[in-house]
C-alpha cells in the first residue's frame, strides 16, 4: 500500500514539474530585430488574449505585415489557401522572442504575408529604454524642432546619444537619415 502511495506521489510530482517546465509565455512589449528590419508588438488584452503585430522590411523595401492571436506559443493565420494556414511560432528567449514558422506552413502559406524580398522570421530583441521605434520617432521629432529653431547644439545633443545607444535597432533607411542629420 505504501508503494502505491509513493508511486502516485512521484507521478503527481513529475506531472507538476513538467507542467511548470513548459516554455514561458511571450511577454507583452515591443521587440525589434538587430538592424531594425522587423518590429514585433505583443499585447495582452483585458480578456486575457495575447495578440501580436509584426511589420518587417526586406530588400528593396518589400515588406511583411501580419497580426493575430498567440495561443500556446503559436498563431494560426488564414492564408491564401484556407486549408493550409500559416502557423507562426513564438518562443521567449533571454533577450526577447524568437519568431519562426512550422515546417508545414513555411511556404507558400506564410509567404502570403510578405513581399518578394521580405521575411519576418528571426530574433526580436527587447530594445533598451529610448530605442523602441516610437521612442526613436519622438527623439527625431524633437531634434527637428530644435534644428528648425536653429538650436543646433541642442539638436545634436538630443539626437547623438539616441543614435549611439540605439544604432543596433535602427533600420538602414533611418540610420542614413540620422547620420545625415548629425
Amino acid at each position: 500500500m505504501i508503494v502505491k502511495g509513493k508511486i502516485v506521489f512521484l507521478t503527481l510530482a513529475w506531472l507538476s514539474f513538467t507542467a511548470t517546465a513548459a516554455e514561458p509565455p511571450v511577454q507583452p512589449g515591443v521587440y525589434v530585430t538587430e538592424g531594425g528590419w522587423g518590429v514585433l508588438k505583443v499585447v495582452r488584452a483585458k480578456s486575457g488574449a495575447t495578440t501580436f503585430d509584426i511589420e518587417a522590411m526586406g530588400g528593396n523595401a518589400h515588406s511583411c505585415s501580419l497580426e493575430g492571436e498567440i495561443r500556446n506559443g503559436r498563431a494560426v493565420l488564414e492564408a491564401l489557401d484556407k486549408d493550409k494556414p500559416c502557423t507562426v511560432t513564438f518562443a521567449a528567449t533571454d533577450s526577447g522572442v524568437h519568431v519562426g514558422v512550422t515546417k508545414e506552413s513555411a511556404y507558400p502559406a506564410c509567404r502570403y504575408f510578405c513581399g518578394m524580398r521580405a521575411d519576418f522570421e528571426g530574433e526580436y530583441l527587447k530594445p533598451p529604454t529610448g530605442c523602441a521605434p516610437a521612442e526613436i520617432k519622438r527623439t527625431r521629432e524633437e531634434f527637428k524642432r530644435l534644428y528648425d529653431r536653429k538650436e543646433f547644439a541642442a539638436a545634436r545633443a538630443k539626437l547623438e546619444p539616441a543614435f549611439g545607444n540605439c544604432e543596433k535597432f535602427i533600420d538602414w533607411l533611418d540610420t542614413g537619415w540620422m547620420r545625415n542629420d548629425l
